[in-house]
């Protein structure tokens, strides 16, 4: 463990990280949601920098997301539905052959079709909220 960070190493062997503070921005219980998802995990990104604000109690960032609707909850189900499809389309850019070509049955991409949708209504919430903080940056500009 780094800086109270689990994961962060190179093969199981844990380095020095040269940013100290990282807990106090990204929070232990996010780091090791994201780590499921990902597989091996050896950086601190900014997913888990938003995570981390949004969960931050006394934090003036952690306030601004909340008050602009932004809730940890929906920001973990978010970031974790998004790095869920990256990670399937590394998979299958990976491959050379989009699935449907790699003889994919029909039972698959029904599959595939109702988890794209469980994605999308998932996703909504946050879509929907990153458009009304849009929509009030502009109107401050």
């Amino acid at each position: 463990m780094v800086g109270g960070l689990p994961g962060i190493g190179d093969g199981g062997n844990v380095v020095p990280s040269r940013h100290p503070g990282l807990e106090a921005v990204t929070g232990q219980p996010g780091v090791d949601r994201l780590r499921v998802v990902g597989g091996v995990f050896t950086y601190v990104g900014c997913e888990h920098l938003l995570l981390g604000l949004v969960a931050e109690p006394d934090g003036v960032a952690g306030q601004v997301l909340r008050g602009l609707g932004a809730e940890p909850r929906l920001a973990r189900r978010a970031v974790v539905a998004a790095l869920a499809g990256y990670v399937h389309l590394r998979g299958e850019a990976q491959q050379g052959t989009p699935a449907a070509q790699a003889g994919q049955t029909a039972g698959e991409s029904a599959v595939q079709a109702r988890l794209t949708a469980a994605i999308r209504q998932e996703l909504q919430p946050f879509v929907q909220r990153l458009e009304r903080l849009e929509e009030r940056l502009s109107q401050d500009a």
